[in-house]
């Protein structure tokens, strides 16, 4: 029997399920190229609402040869963490785990800080870490090596985890690790993206196969407590159209008393009726769009275009995708209908002729603004994704909370 990862509870519930999907951040070089491709399930707990993907027995998780960089995400409120962050000092120890290419320890470095450490498994990304001329730990944190490091360093004052704890399968350890890297009332900053977007909103995109957990604010303070922090405080930042949970809290001794755990019907519900909601919303997308003109062309081609287009059903149907990453240039991304070409947005117009705009650019509404004008210019038809699923998302609310 499955049993929630943070409070334990036996008997988690379904929450949605994708049987066949190729697995996210591979691109091929033709029309042939193919990726593994694997079943994808996530569960909800039925009592702390923490939604967890189901393991495979099969499958290991090691970052230690991804190189994918984070650089474009640093969000427009890192500023107002790193003036949190002073308040230990710009002296204080600080270890960033998860560090990622090293973007954040730049921007604290260039705050002052002159005592950091970076942990990251991907050997690639850690390489990029100490070539910018940081201390970095390639390797996975664990009791073992959080134990190492207070063993040869001393304890840190300050601990910085962005996006890391979604992906590890044991969250509660991985926190008890970070306690074990923090002196006496050491400061912790934790940064996952929310669960609420997905539940409320049905914004199917921010589900990814690397996404082990996927949190609310009471869940994750809860687990925080559970594993010797005390929260200071906790918010919901605002990141391009969708949310993620910040949470500060103090390394403090286990209390004698558990914290309870929290109560939350309202995102229950929300859980126990989001596949029908969303498989609604799939069948009113799906036929809108099998009856457009072709050559169908989507903006975008990150997993939350790949994502969405697999879940969706609507990969079969789209003829190319427009981006421009230079590292995308000339690729092919391999969806559940065949692989589909990238292209750079000059080439929108050409692409464009006689067919359909798919407005798939989340998170990013002047580009989608800007792509829509120049199908606007040819006379061609343009299809609002993100407008559609809110739309649809408000019919099937107002149905389940009726039914």
């Amino acid at each position: 029997m499955s049993t929630c990862p943070v409070c334990n509870t036996h008997g988690l519930h379904p929450f949605i399920v994708f049987d066949d999907v190729p697995v996210s951040g591979l691109f091929g070089d033709g029309p042939e190229s193919q990726v593994p491709h694997r079943r994808l399930a996530f569960d909800y707990c039925p009592c702390c609402c923490l939604v967890t993907q189901q393991p495979e027995p099969e499958r290991t998780i090691d970052y230690t040869g991804v190189a994918r960089a984070t650089a474009r995400q640093l969000p427009a409120y890192a500023e107002v963490m790193i003036e949190h962050l002073h308040a230990a000092g710009p002296g204080a120890r600080l270890i960033e785990v998860g560090c990622n290419d090293g973007t954040f320890l730049n921007a604290l470095r260039s705050a002052g800080f002159t005592r950091l450490l970076g942990v990251e498994p991907s050997q690639a990304l850690a390489a990029q870490v100490a070539a910018q001329g940081h201390a970095v730990v390639q390797k996975p944190l664990d009791l073992e090596l959080a134990a190492e490091l207070v063993a040869n360093e001393g304890p840190a004052d300050t601990v910085v985890c962005r996006h890391t704890l979604e992906h590890v399968p044991a969250p509660l350890e991985f926190l008890q690790a970070l306690r074990h890297l923090l002196r006496p009332r050491g400061l912790v900053c934790i940064e996952v993206p929310s669960l609420l977007p997905v539940i409320e909103s049905l914004h199917i995109h921010e589900v990814w196969d690397e996404h082990i957990s996927y949190f609310l604010p009471e869940n994750l303070a809860y687990a925080l407590n559970k594993s010797g922090f005390s929260i200071e405080t906790i918010s919901i930042e605002p990141y391009r159209e969708m949310q993620n949970i910040v949470v500060w809290a103090r390394a403090i001794d286990i209390p004698d008393e558990m914290p309870s755990v929290p109560l939350l019907p309202r995102s229950l519900a929300l859980c126990a009726s989001f596949s029908d909601r969303w498989q609604a919303c799939r069948r009113q997308l799906f036929t809108l769009i099998e009856g457009s003109m072709r050559p169908r062309v989507a903006l975008g081609a990150s997993h939350p275009q790949a994502n969405f287009l697999n879940f969706s059903g609507l990969s079969a149907l789209i003829d190319a995708l427009i981006d421009d990453d230079p590292a995308k240039r000339q690729c092919w991304l391999p969806l559940c209908g065949g692989s589909v070409p990238i292209h750079p947005s000059s080439e929108l117009p050409l692409l464009l002729a006689g067919g359909t705009l798919l407005l798939t650019g989340f998170g990013y509404p002047a580009w989608m603004s800007k792509a829509s004008q120049v199908a606007q210019s040819l006379n061609v038809d343009c299809i609002d994704i993100p407008a559609l699923i809110s739309q649809v998302h408000v019919q099937t609310g107002n149905l389940h909370e009726h039914s």
